[in-house]
């Protein structure tokens, strides 16, 4: 919307005022990314942002797919498996109606030490 809005002239702001000082840009579930709107975005306005991260379970299969996410947010650097994300205890909720107050209380193991 506020694309369209800068391009059409209308609006309180521009797209390149709003995103101004971003620094950083994540995008979840960014094997969707392929679509047009957010790889416009993307290699566009947002080009110029020096971080980017890009999450997903869903690891493209088609080269096109991984192309346009390589244009869009740069290489892969790097990866975890869910069984290495079980092993650094790293919890994800997803809160439907409730709010983060009411998420069950889950306590991490402890860290180990790291090898030497």
């Amino acid at each position: 919307m506020l694309l369209k809005n800068t391009k059409a002239g209308t609006g309180d702001c521009t797209i390149g005022e709003f995103i101004e000082d971003v620094v950083c840009v994540m995008v979840d579930e960014v094997h969707m990314a392929k679509a047009d709107a957010l790889k416009t975005l993307l290699t566009s306005v947002m080009a110029h942002i020096p971080i980017r991260w890009g999450l997903t379970g869903t690891v493209p299969k088609e080269k096109f797919e991984s192309q346009a996410l390589l244009v869009s947010l740069g290489p892969v650097i790097g990866k975890l498996s869910a069984n290495e994300i079980k092993k650094l205890a790293v919890y994800v909720y997803k809160f439907g109606g409730g709010v983060p107050s009411e998420a069950p209380a889950v306590e991490a193991p402890a860290a180990e030490a790291a090898p030497q």
